[in-house]
């Protein structure tokens, strides 16, 4: 079992410690700056299992306590956990904190239904996945509803 010592507070490598903090955090027995102290060392971990990784969360401004798996946090009509799933590179690039990643003038999600060809097929099938291993979000992760199409 590996420890990481911060202050008086023990981590393990089990998440149960992470949920006991987080609980702790909800309950107002620790403050914020010890939450984000704490999840920036457990970045690693997905303390409220809503697929979006303590140093994601922290880097989008939400909080790794609670699970905010709707949250837009650009409000650009793309949900943070699809800009962070899906925007990595590979097809498009996103980034859930702005509105136009590129700064080229065109929104998110505009670029992301302007797809072609094999990018947009590649993208239909990766958002569709992500659909399958989200369940609950399956309508956040559909193309054509959120392309209008």
């Amino acid at each position: 079992m590996k420890y990481i010592v911060v202050g008086f507070l023990f981590l393990t490598s089990f998440s149960v410690h992470a949920t006991d903090f987080c609980q702790d955090y909800k309950d107002g027995i620790r403050t914020y700056s010890n939450l984000l102290e704490v999840a920036s060392i457990a970045s690693e971990m997905d303390w409220d299992q809503d697929g979006l990784m303590n140093r994601d969360e922290l880097a989008n401004g939400s909080n790794p306590c609670f699970n905010d798996t709707e949250r837009d946090s650009d409000h650009d009509g793309l949900i943070d956990l699809f800009e962070e799933k899906l925007g990595k590179g590979i097809f498009i690039k996103l980034d859930p904190i702005k509105r136009d990643t590129d700064a080229n003038g065109i929104e998110d999600l505009v670029q992301v239904c302007a797809l072609t060809g094999e990018d947009r097929e590649r993208m239909t099938i990766a958002a569709e996945l992500m659909g399958d291993i989200y369940p609950a979000m399956k309508s956040y992760f559909d193309l054509a509803a959120l392309c209008g199409i």
